[in-house]
């Protein structure tokens, strides 16, 4: 009988351990999970981004006709770009589009770059920890972007 009851004893005893060990562990396993849908919000900003860029670069290097139609101008492209992320649901007012060599000859190179300040609630915080310089050094936290350079044809 005495084995019984040391035995039930030392058992609550244990699960007194598990609830402190479970207790030490949540907040790990929440920052975790939030760092992972921290990512997947960054992720798919990078690719709404790239999207835009690309479709910018498109109307830009692809022509509209076959011969004699002038190019799409850099404000008309970025317009495109900026159409894009406002169709895929992204403050595209906020959004800074750059262009470089519309309007150029066939052969020449066009650049589409898409700029969007980022607001991520745990993956900047990360980065600017993991930064030597701060801001603009290593890890860009300011902003996330793409750029696209496509050959205008």
């Amino acid at each position: 009988m005495a084995d019984r009851r040391k035995s039930g004893k030392h058992l609550g005893s244990e699960r007194g351990f598990a609830i402190v060990e479970f207790g030490l562990i949540l907040p790990l396993l929440l920052l975790l999970l939030a760092a992972v849908a921290d990512f997947g919000v960054a992720f798919q900003m990078k690719q709404v981004l790239s999207s835009a860029a690309h479709e910018g670069a498109r109307i830009g290097a692809v022509p509209t006709c076959l011969q004699g139609c002038p190019r799409p101008s850099a404000s008309q492209i970025s317009a495109e770009a900026t159409r894009y992320l406002a169709n895929a649901g992204v403050a595209a007012d906020q959004a800074i589009v750059n262009v470089v060599g519309a309007g150029g000859a066939k052969g020449e190179l066009l650049t589409v770059e898409v700029l969007y300040p980022s607001q991520f609630l745990f993956l900047s915080s990360v980065l600017r920890m993991m930064s030597d310089t701060g801001p603009g050094g290593v890890f860009d936290v300011g902003s996330v972007g793409a750029r696209v350079v496509a050959e205008l044809q």
